[in-house]
């Protein structure tokens, strides 16, 4: 995602600004780190690359989690179960979005650069549902909280005021969408005692943010002096009013707020050799509990490297099996290690095309197999017996019957093949575990799932890959909603 992503689209984003404003409103109330929005952007821009900005986003989610769930036991190394959970209950049940994070090997900081930074502002309204927040915010009116846009222009473009020096443009959409979409505005309290109305505007407030044109239009000083000289008198009632509030408000107060960010600045300069000492422990500790990068990629590695174990005993195995078979052809030595029957459920291994012809009977294979103890975590022999016991008939024929379905379905061609970088760029620095329709095809050829769950993880990881690149607004994403409930369906209804 670092290749479809800049700098420039960060500046696009309103969330990252209302991120970032979160964090500065309620750093004393709620404990929160304190940064600028330029030390966000360049942390999303690098988190998974960098180590210092994958601990600076692990410190958020951190915290935020930490007061979702009340439980300061949630740390850098143990935040991503929490995480998965309440992407769960809330942002998957609760705001009815796809969920990037429900399959066992996701990871947040693997995500697209825009759905981390949209996890990460859904997670500060959820903070603002926490018990605390009532007690913590005491006193003080929601609607005092609420942020609102310093003004307008002739043209209806609106400018918003975070914190710091800059100051943002929103430019309304040319054409209403009419499409809506979950979650919240740059409002900072969302309560239980909001009417239904309240809560309807701030859902179509959420929509036109979100078709909106978000720029930066003053970085600096200089920029708000010559933002001011555009907006004389005279030229609209609006522009005047946003004229009067620069000149006399902010143009005032911005050199003491210039000078402030500068000694904030230099006192974590100074602080640098701390700070890096933190972040190298920060580090340790990921390894120490084996980041969440690093055990997918062992996993990863490990589960590769049974699956060729596997497959080259099962078919030594298979292989001596048949040639005994066939070289005491018509003997009933009671020392022959598998019966007849046995015999031809080994051959069901080997050809995909005897799936419908062997039936559930016979005595149940390998018992010297079976009756093997070892105390090694997973072994070949266990995947083979998963294989070769729990895998019947009628599962392999409905697993392969549920694929042509799929692969059979006029939609499915994006699906059919291996994604390649010459149209999708950037995909294989998104998605680490690619999977299609003929991948799919040849693991049921050969005989590869040892179970119906093996199959569904394929199938649901080749959907959320999709899911994941193009995000939640694609045609592709739609595509894959209804193809993923196509095989929900013809599963559960043939098993």
């Amino acid at each position: 995602d670092f290749i479809m992503y800049s700098m420039k689209d960060l500046l696009s984003w309103w969330e990252v600004p209302a991120i970032a404003h979160f964090f500065s409103l309620f750093k004393s109330c709620f404990s929160l780190t304190d940064f600028t929005i330029e030390e966000l952007e360049e942390a999303l821009l690098t988190d998974g690359e960098n180590d210092a900005s994958t601990a600076f986003t692990s410190k958020l989610l951190m915290e935020l989690l930490q007061g979702c769930y009340n439980n300061s036991n949630i740390s850098v190394t143990n935040y991503h179960e929490t995480l998965i959970d309440i992407m769960k209950r809330r942002w998957e049940i609760e705001d009815g979005r796809v969920n990037p994070l429900s399959s066992i090997y996701s990871d947040f900081h693997s995500l697209p650069t825009q759905l981390k930074v949209q996890i990460i502002h859904r997670l500060t309204e959820y903070r603002l549902d926490a018990q605390d927040v009532d007690e913590k915010l005491s006193g003080l009116n929601p609607s005092d909280l609420r942020l609102e846009p310093l003004g307008s222009d002739r043209n209806g473009s609106k400018y918003w005021y975070f914190f710091g020096v800059r100051l943002y443009k929103e430019t309304p959409p040319l054409h209403k969408s009419g499409k809506r979409r979950n979650g919240s505005s740059p409002s900072v309290k969302r309560n239980d005692d909001f009417t239904s109305a309240e809560t309807s505007r701030r859902e179509e407030e959420t929509d036109r943010l979100s078709d909106s044109k978000w720029e930066v239009v003053c970085y600096n000083v200089n920029d708000w002096k010559q933002l001011a000289k555009k907006m004389v008198a005279g030229i609209s009632e609006k522009e005047e009013a946003l004229h009067q509030l620069i000149t006399e408000n902010f143009l005032p107060n911005l050199p003491k707020i210039v000078e402030d960010m500068e000694n904030q600045k230099l006192q974590k300069l100074q602080a640098e050799p701390r700070r890096s000492s933190c972040r190298l422990l920060a580090k340790k500790l990921y390894e120490e509990d084996g980041g969440i990068e690093l055990k997918r990629e062992e996993q990863e590695n490990v589960r590769r490297k049974e699956e060729e174990q596997e497959e080259q005993r099962r078919q030594r195995l298979e292989d001596g099996l048949l040639l005994d078979d066939d070289s005491s052809s018509g003997s009933e030595s009671n020392t022959d290690p598998v019966s007849p029957p046995q015999r031809s459920q080994l051959k069901r291994e080997s050809s995909s095309n005897q799936l419908h012809q062997r039936k559930d009977s016979g005595p149940k294979r390998f018992p010297s197999l079976l009756n093997r103890k070892t105390k090694s975590t997973v072994s070949t022999e266990n995947k083979i017996k998963q294989k070769l016991q729990n895998i019947s008939d009628h599962e392999y024929a409905v697993m392969q019957k549920t694929w042509e379905v799929l692969d059979n379905n006029p939609e499915a061609w994006p699906f059919q093949t291996p994604v390649e970088e010459s149209y999708a760029p950037g995909y294989h620095s998104v998605i680490k575990r690619p999977m299609d329709l003929s991948t799919i095809e040849d693991k049921l050829k050969q005989q590869k799932y040892s179970s119906v769950k093996d199959f569904k993880e394929d199938i649901t990881l080749m959907f959320n890959n999709c899911r994941l690149y193009n995000g939640p607004d694609s045609e592709y994403t739609e595509v894959a909603n209804q193809l993923d409930e196509l095989f929900q369906t013809t599963l559960s209804k043939n098993l």
